[in-house]
C-alpha cells in the first residue's frame, strides 16, 4: 500500500510548512511508500517558494505545483490527483483541520474492501469543532449538502460531503 497526499492550497503562507511536516511524518511514522503533492492555486503571497523550498527537508518525494491564478480547490485537487503516482490518495485542506492520523482509519477500510471511498465528517458525535463556521456559511453548506444528496443521490450515512479530508 502507498500513499499520494495533496494539499489544495490558497494563500497558506502561514500553514504549508506545518502540513508538508506533518505528512512528511504520518507517512513516515506508519511506514508507508508516500509522496506529497502541494497545488497552490494562484497564491498572491508566497505559498509556492515556500513548498518548494521544503523538497530538501522532506524524506519522502515533494511535488509543488502552481497554477497562475485562482481556479478553484476542484481545480488543485484534480492537478494533484492527475499528478499522482500512488495506490491511494488522501486529499486535506491546509492547517491540519483533521489530525492526519484519522487517514488511518480511512485506509484500513480501504485495505479491508470495507469502503470504496471515505470521507472525513465534521458533523458526528465526536467530531470537536474549536472555530465554527460563519451563519451563512453554515447554511449555504447544509443547502448544497441536501441538494447534492437528492440530485446525485448520494447516500444520507455521508454526513458532510464538504469536509476537506477525503
Amino acid at each position: 500500500m502507498s500513499l499520494s497526499i495533496i494539499f489544495p492550497a490558497f494563500d497558506e503562507v502561514s500553514k504549508i510548512e506545518s502540513d508538508i511536516t506533518d505528512a512528511d511524518n504520518f507517512l513516515n511514522e506508519n511506514k508507508l511508500p508516500g509522496e506529497i503533492i502541494v497545488v497552490d492555486d494562484g497564491s498572491k503571497d508566497n505559498t509556492y517558494n515556500i513548498a518548494a523550498k521544503f523538497k530538501e527537508k522532506t524524506s519522502n518525494n515533494l511535488k509543488v505545483f502552481k497554477h497562475e491564478y485562482n481556479q478553484g480547490k476542484g481545480a488543485a485537487v484534480r492537478i494533484g490527483v492527475i499528478n499522482s503516482d500512488f495506490d491511494y490518495i488522501l486529499y486535506s485542506d491546509v492547517g491540519g483541520t483533521v489530525p492526519l492520523s484519522f487517514a488511518k482509519i480511512g485506509l484500513d477500510y480501504l485495505i479491508d474492501d470495507k469502503a470504496e471511498i471515505v470521507n472525513g465528517s465534521r458533523k458526528l458525535p465526536h467530531s470537536i469543532i474549536i472555530e465554527g463556521q460563519d451563519i451563512d456559511r453554515k447554511l449555504f453548506s447544509r443547502i448544497f449538502n441536501k441538494l447534492s444528496k437528492i440530485y446525485l443521490k448520494i447516500p444520507s450515512h455521508l454526513t458532510d460531503t464538504q469536509c476537506g479530508f477525503k
